[in-house]
């Protein structure tokens, strides 16, 4: 690239390496900072995508939970509703209604 001499170099030359070295110096850190910029694009595109999926799943997820909370309610409810109609101990209002006739007699 540059031939040496014997002779000292000047302050002319000084300056075009200078130049050239900041040129490529310029030329790196641009390349650099491309470099980084699509990585870091990729990186939040994946990241993303990732957030994506997950909420998706939590979607399905609680729908599922939801179904399944409403069918618990009801077979709960159907399971009160079977002890009632096969229970032997009288209600409330049927024990008062047969100490009344009890008592009255």
């Amino acid at each position: 690239m540059y031939k040496t001499s014997d002779k000292p170099a000047t302050k002319d030359d000084l300056n075009v390496v200078e130049k050239k070295l900041d040129k490529s110096i310029k030329g790196l850190r641009n390349e650099m900072k491309q470099d980084l910029n699509e990585a870091v694009d990729a990186i939040l595109t994946g990241m993303d995508n990732i957030a994506t999926g997950l909420s998706q799943e939590i979607k399905e997820n609680t729908n599922r939970i939801n179904k399944l909370e409403t069918s618990f309610k009801f077979m709960r409810q159907d399971m009160k509703d079977i002890k009632a109609e096969f229970s032997t101990t009288p209600s409330r209002a049927e024990f008062e209604e047969l100490k009344k006739r009890v008592l009255i007699s």
